[in-house]
Order: C-alpha cells, then sequence, then structure tokens
C-alpha cells in the first residue's frame, strides 16, 4: 500500500471536496438544527461555491523518501449496480467518508491570481535555524531542520506548508483575508456561518490526511485557537491599565499574516497535585513572574509537555488547570520566540533518530513531533506579547468564554476521525491479508470499527451543522460545544478501543518480523522469509512490509507514546468528564424524567382506568440558563449562560 501510494495516483485517502448547501436565513434566525432542514428550506440562496480539487492533479514533488501525501484521484463512480444509480438522485463519487455529494450547480469562474502570503516549505525549514537551544542525548542542537532526530518531521511541516501553494489545494487550504488578495491558512478565519465551519474542517481534514492524523500539532492547531480568542478579545479585559484585548487582536494579525507555526504549553511540572503551587516544596519550578520592566516582564521556572516546540516558529504559554488566588504570579498567558535569550527545550528520546529505516518505521520516520520540557531562566516577554498577567479568572477562563477551546478541540477531532478512518483500514488489509476476512467473529470486530468511525464522523458533523451563535453582535459561530466536548470525552477510549481491537486481530504476527529490510535484502535469508513469511497472493515483502506499519502505529515507541497522547493530550478524563455535568447540557435529560413523573401521580393508583397524561404537543426539553443553548432552545446565544468559573472563584 505504501509503495503503490507513493509510485502511483492512487490516494491513501482522498481530500474531501463535497459541496455543502448553505443554511438559510430563516434557519439563522429560528436556529432549527436539523441537517434536513438547512438543505431543504425553500428559498435558500445559492451556497458559497466551493471549488473542487482537480481531478488529473499529481502529489507534490518534493516527497520525503516514502512519504504518503493525500492527492485527488480522478473522479469514478462507487461499485453501485446500476438500478440503484438511475434511481438514486446524488452523484457516486470515490473518496472520502463523506464525500456523497447533492447534485453539482453552476459555479463561477475560478479566480486565477491570489496574492499569497503562506510561507513555502523551504521558508518554514530556514526559519527553524534561528540559534534555538534544544538539547538532545545531554548534547545541544545545532541545527534542527537537518538533524537526524527532527529532519523528516521538519519535512513533513514543510510540505504541509507546500500544499498552500499548489493549485490543487489551494482554494480548499487558505481563504482571503481582505481586499488586497492577501490569504492565510482557513484555520484562522473567524467562522461567522455554516460554511465557513465546513471550509475549516475541510481545510484541517486535508492536512490532518497528509499525515494520517498522526501529528496532533500542526499549525492549525494553535490557528483554530487564535481564531476563537480574537473573535472574542474582550474576556481578556483586566483591571490594569493595559489594554490585553488589542494586544490579542495584534498577536492574532501577526501570527495570521506571517503564516506561523505557533506551539503551546499549558501543563505544569509534574509536583505534589495535592497542593497549589505556593505549597509545594520549590515553588519556583512552575513557570511565574519573577519581576516586570517597563518594557515588559521577566520569568522563570518550567513548563511541560510542549508537543511539537522544537519544529515550530515560537510557542505560547498559558494554563489550563484551576489555579489558586494566591498563585496570581503564575497565572499568565503569552506568546514567546523559541530562541528567546534563557528559553531552553529539553527533547525526549527521538524516534526518528532510532528508527531502523523508513521501510521498518515509517511513521517513527516522519512523524515523529516529539515532546519537549521548556525551561525558562528569566527570559524577558515584551507586553505586547502579554495578554494574561497576573490574572487568575482570566487566566482560565480564556478557555472557556471564547471559541478557543472549542476550534482547538474540534481540530482535534478531525484529526482524530482521520485516524480512526487510517486504523480501521490497517484492520480490514491484516484481516485480508492473513486471511481471516471471511471469519464471522473477525468480520463482527471489523464491522464494529466502521461503525465506530461513522459514529466519530457523525459527532463531528453533527456539531457543526448544530452550530451556535457565540456572539450576536459580531456573529460568530463555533461547532456545538456539548457535541464538540463529547467527543472530546469518548475520543481517548475510542482510540484505545481500536488498538486494542488490532492487536487481538493481528495476534503474533506483529512479534515474529524479520529484524530489518536487510534481511530482505540478502540472497539467502529474503529466500527463507519468502517461503515461511508469506501472505496469500501477496508476497513476503508486502507481509513484512504492513505488519511492520501496524506495529510502528500500535506496538513501537512511536505507537505507545500516540496511545498515552491520546489519552492525556486534552487533560485527564477526571478533570474533562466532569465538565460535560455543566456543558452537555444535563437539564435536557432530567427534563424527560420530569415529564414522566409529572404524568401520573399516587392518586392514580386507586383508579384502574388512569393512564399516563403524556405531554403531547407540548415541549417537555427545556433547557434552562444554567445549561444553556442545545437543539431545543431557540437561537439563546452560547456566550455568558454558564457560569463556567470553577468554584473556588465563584464566591
Amino acid at each position: 500500500m505504501m509503495r503503490d501510494a507513493v509510485a502511483t495516483c492512487s490516494p491513501v485517502r482522498r481530500a474531501m471536496v463535497e459541496t455543502d448547501k448553505a443554511p438559510s436565513p430563516a434557519l439563522n434566525a429560528s436556529r432549527t438544527r436539523t441537517t434536513r432542514a438547512r438543505n431543504e428550506s425553500p428559498g435558500m440562496p445559492p451556497a458559497t461555491p466551493t471549488t473542487s480539487l482537480r481531478g488529473d492533479c499529481k502529489p507534490p514533488s518534493n516527497l520525503c523518501p516514502g512519504q504518503l501525501v493525500s492527492h485527488v484521484e480522478p473522479r469514478c463512480k462507487r461499485s453501485v449496480s446500476r438500478d440503484v444509480r438511475s434511481r438514486c438522485p446524488i452523484r457516486h463519487r470515490a473518496g472520502s467518508l463523506s464525500s456523497i455529494d447533492r447534485p453539482e450547480r453552476s459555479r463561477p469562474p475560478r479566480n486565477t491570481w491570489r496574492a499569497i502570503v503562506a510561507r513555502t516549505g523551504e521558508e518554514y525549514r530556514k526559519g527553524l535555524e534561528d540559534g534555538r537551544e534544544v538539547w538532545l542525548d545531554g548534547k545541544r542542537i545545532t541545527q534542527v531542520a537537518d538533524h537526524p532526530a527532527f529532519r523528516h518531521s521538519a519535512r513533513s511541516i514543510a510540505r504541509l506548508y507546500d500544499m498552500q501553494h499548489d493549485p490543487a489545494y489551494r482554494d480548499v487550504l487558505t481563504y482571503t483575508v481582505d481586499d488586497t488578495g492577501r490569504t492565510a491558512h482557513r484555520a484562522f478565519q473567524i467562522p461567522r456561518s455554516y460554511e465557513d465551519l465546513v471550509a475549516r474542517r475541510k481545510a484541517i481534514k486535508l492536512w490532518s490526511e497528509a499525515t494520517f492524523g498522526y501529528m496532533g500539532r500542526t499549525p492549525d492547531y494553535k490557528a483554530s485557537m487564535w481564531a476563537g480568542f480574537a473573535s472574542a478579545p474582550h474576556v481578556f479585559t483586566s483591571d490594569s491599565t493595559r489594554d490585553y484585548p488589542a494586544h490579542v487582536i495584534a498577536q492574532y494579525e501577526r501570527l495570521r499574516d506571517g503564516d506561523v507555526f505557533q506551539a503551546h504549553s499549558i501543563a505544569n511540572p509534574m509536583v505534589d497535585k495535592r497542593k497549589p503551587v505556593r505549597d509545594q516544596v520549590d515553588p519556583s519550578i512552575v513557570l511565574g513572574v519573577v519581576r516586570e520592566t517597563d518594557s515588559g516582564i521577566v520569568v522563570s521556572g518550567a513548563k511541560t509537555v510542549a508537543t511539537g516546540a522544537i519544529l515550530s516558529d515560537e510557542i505560547q504559554i498559558g494554563t489550563i488547570e484551576p489555579l489558586s488566588f494566591d498563585d496570581r504570579d503564575n497565572a499568565l498567558a503569552f506568546t514567546v520566540p523559541l530562541n528567546a535569550s534563557g528559553l531552553r527545550m529539553i527533547a525526549r528520546r527521538s524516534y526518528e533518530r532510532s528508527a531502523e529505516s523508513l521501510f521498518d518505521q515509517p511513521f517513527s520516520t516522519c512523524f515523529d513531533e516529539n515532546d519537549a520540557t521548556v525551561v525558562f531562566q528569566d527570559v524577558h516577554i515584551p507586553w505586547e506579547k502579554v495578554f494574561v498577567y497576573r490574572d487568575v479568572p482570566t487566566a482560565y477562563l480564556q478557555w472557556w468564554d471564547t471559541p478557543g477551546f472549542v476550534y482547538m478541540c474540534n481540530q482535534s477531532a478531525i484529526r482524530l476521525w482521520t485516524k480512526l478512518e487510517f486504523l480501521a483500514g490497517l484492520a480490514l488489509k491484516i484481516a485480508k491479508l492473513n486471511g481471516s476476512f471471511a471469519v464471522p467473529t473477525v468480520r463482527m470486530a471489523l464491522g464494529q470499527l466502521i461503525a465506530q468511525v461513522h459514529g466519530f464522523r457523525s459527532m463531528v458533523l453533527a456539531a457543526e451543522a448544530d452550530y451556535e451563535v457565540h456572539n450576536e453582535l459580531t456573529g460568530v459561530v463555533q461547532p456545538n460545544r456539548s457535541i464538540t466536548l463529547s467527543g472530546r470525552a469518548l475520543g481517548p477510549s475510542l482510540y484505545v478501543s481500536f488498538v486494542s481491537a488490532i492487536k487481538e486481530l493481528c495476534g503474533s504476527a506483529l512479534i515474529q518480523l524479520p529484524s530489518s529490510y536487510r534481511d530482505l535484502l540478502d540472497p539467502e535469508e529474503g529466500a527463507l522469509i519468502e517461503r515461511y513469511i508469506t501472505a496469500p497472493g501477496e508476497g513476503s515483502r508486502r507481509r513484512v512490509q504492513l505488519m511492520k506499519l501496524a506495529w510502528d502505529v500500535l506496538g513501537s515507541e512511536f505507537g505507545s507514546r500516540h496511545e498515552q497522547y491520546e489519552r492525556f493530550y486534552l487533560g485527564a478524563p477526571y478533570a474533562f468528564l466532569p465538565t460535560l455535568l455543566n456543558e452537555g447540557q444535563p437539564g435536557v435529560f432530567e427534563s424527560l424524567v420530569d415529564a414522566a413523573l409529572e404524568s401520573y401521580s399516587l392518586d392514580d393508583a386507586l383508579d384502574e382506568t388512569a393512564a399516563m397524561v403524556l405531554p403531547f404537543g407540548k415541549r417537555i426539553l427545556r433547557v434552562g440558563a444554567a445549561e444553556g443553548p442545545g437543539i431545543v432552545s431557540g437561537a439563546t446565544p452560547v456566550s455568558a449562560k454558564i457560569d463556567r468559573r470553577p468554584p473556588m472563584m465563584r464566591s
């Protein structure tokens, strides 16, 4: 599969190019949240055209050895019977799981010119050589872009930037910022309509397919956050005389216009979790302000699990866990370039460098983002790059009172959707390779995986279709918060179950593999492998290649890290699952029980003819102000309805 995808134009996954219809203005007013109503409402204006990708394109030429990049295949019909196809009003087309489109409509001619501001991949790689201080295995790394521990992963990100310049992908990945024709990645666009959310999803999906969902911190992740912050800058207002909302807008525009790749670290060093920062044995290990000057603040301490930071241009620092009011010196949020004086990154073990070869460990080779501990030693941060300063409530509410966290979770869900598609495909290929595809229990397990992929995909699309108006004055919208955060809660266990199911499907075949590609190339040993480690109709090389790919994503250091990453990258379960008691509209569920209890009483027990008085024609589901908006809540905006402060901040 890997060899064929590189050598031919047959994609591993095809970009999503479906044309989505726009919701009618009436629906924007009534917020009736069903996709059918949105698509069939009479008097609906034409949707904003979405340019389809060309059918004759080829993959980018600057491929990392063995790199798989999603591209477009010539249109063809699915394997659908003639009579079904003749009756079906929709057009069948091969491609992604959601590529069944409605009939095409006329489209205006494509613009033939755009002023591009997006960086090229080469410009991105050169930007890594900025003198940043990276430490690995007791040595300082001086050239990140070409170092054996990072070079292939850097090239994978570089190719994402190059895709923005490819005419086949440009209209999907970028949007026009203003009348000058400047463009930026779709993730930077502040959504104000259903069409904007659809366009955003398509761009994120295309990039995630280029890495099969195995790079969690691509540039669109933090771009999503900044779009959310910039859509609600008033959240950053403080008692200070400094204009932090203006700082947020300025940083958003700088990152967008410069196509900056930003990482983040919002986790503190592992200390005694029972105690606040001030009560730790050494409180100074947690990043905090040391002093302030006329030009900015000086910070010291550390942040951890900075995924992708070594491969980024700069890092955003914040905190997502609640702080006590005595921890004001740690309630900070700012951006800083990674070559700042006094900033040091300590890398974890590089799976890329330890990989035997691309054939033996393809994903370890090309998609290892690395994670770093970031140490600050009297680092100066200019005021204009600070947007939360010694403000405990805002340090927490920046995630909850802006769309930023929802946009980030939505990006992560789209990426995980792609990852689950890949794993389901891997399971199907393995079952066919080892001859177990026809076994009833195997088919049942495969069907379960496919159903779960579609279920998670449906959550992404449902959150999009059931979108919420975050701010009625500005028209900013966001994917449905309850659905998005529910996906955040279900994703970790879903990924772990996929890994477990495929391991059971593989059995010992994952273990008993040749040590490296050299075994296959040796004439004598290769002949033995061809005889004893083979697959019906495929041969030994294909079997070994597929099973090594499976081991790389399931059981290698790289694969084990991804399982742990999916479990915890959006927080620990004890932290994010209880949030649904506030954000998941529990009042809707309780109202059903209340309606049942109110439909009969004790007196009815004495009357043999009594029956439940069901409230037909009466809206049972009522969402109060404490639960926030939902499917039955009308046009209530999402802002300011729920007190999202932790209990310690509500007094």
